[in-house]
């Protein structure tokens, strides 16, 4: 006998319900003609024998009572009526939002000056803005979220210092690394520039300490017995900057060893400060 739906109230909070709106008015459909298709699909494809294909002797019952449900299926009337909310999906500028689950907050990215040390800063993930973090805090008083802005000072940190120039500003806004000019090297291995979020922005002597970068008196070879020269702290084997390799502190150099050689009690194939 076949399945007889005579009214179907759906209710779903899916994205595509609106979709459906266009089934308002839908009268009849019969669904023998998808089994039909779906049979002759599968035949064209070689994959109407399931037996054969996973290897169950059941595979083929499985396959026609499934193609048969088509067949004992229609619709004589159709109702729909949706409970969703666009907010659920779209943001206010009506682009649609992002799926941020797996993004963490990172708190460390957020500093917080003295006076605000009493509020209890929290951090939520921006669905409307590429998964940024919004940092809050809750208003006492009114119970309300009141947004939360951090220390920055990623706008004051020189392009250039002297005999060097600006690296990478740290996802906290407040610490910058610097690489030193050709022949120099970071003072005492610290290449970091600090802010003083305490301090005040608009004073002579500014807020951020810089690294200084002095002459490298280290003289590296070219090569070495046996080996060769890899990459140092600066450029990596191709000659681009050694982003993958992170903020450097000392100087160094890597050499590898040539084929049917091995690093032994020197210092091929290790690095060399």
């Amino acid at each position: 006998s076949g399945i007889n739906a005579e009214y179907g109230d759906m209710m779903t909070s899916s994205v595509v319900v609106p979709l459906f709106n266009q089934m308002e008015n839908l009268e009849t459909m019969d669904f023998t003609s998808f089994a039909d298709a779906t049979m002759a699909m599968m035949k064209n494809m070689g994959m109407d024998d399931v037996n054969a294909m996973i290897g169950w002797k059941i595979g083929n019952n499985i396959r026609d009572v499934v193609v048969g449900l088509d067949r004992g299926f229609s619709i004589s009337s159709f109702q729909f009526s949706a409970e969703w909310d666009a907010n659920d999906f779209f943001c206010e500028d009506g682009n649609a939002r992002r799926e941020c689950r797996d993004v963490q907050c990172d708190s460390s990215t957020c500093r917080v000056v003295e006076k605000d040390m009493g509020k209890d800063i929290q951090c939520k993930i921006d669905e409307c803005n590429n998964c940024a973090f919004n940092f809050y805090y809750v208003e006492p008083e009114t119970k309300k979220e009141m947004p939360y802005e951090c220390a920055s000072c990623k706008n004051e940190f020189a392009s250039k210092i002297e005999n060097g120039s600006l690296r990478k500003v740290a996802k906290n806004n407040v610490e910058a690394s610097y690489m030193c000019d050709e022949g120099y090297v970071p003072e005492n291995c610290y290449s970091r520039a600090e802010c003083d979020i305490e301090g005040d922005p608009a004073s002579s002597a500014g807020r951020i300490t810089y690294p200084k970068c002095v002459p490298d008196q280290c003289k590296f070879p070219d090569s070495v017995e046996n080996g060769y020269f890899y990459g140092d702290w600066r450029k990596g084997p191709d000659g681009r900057p050694n982003e993958e390799w992170g903020d450097y502190q000392c100087p160094y150099v890597n050499y590898y060893c040539q084929d049917g050689f091995k690093q032994g009690t020197g210092t091929i194939g290790s690095s060399v400060t």
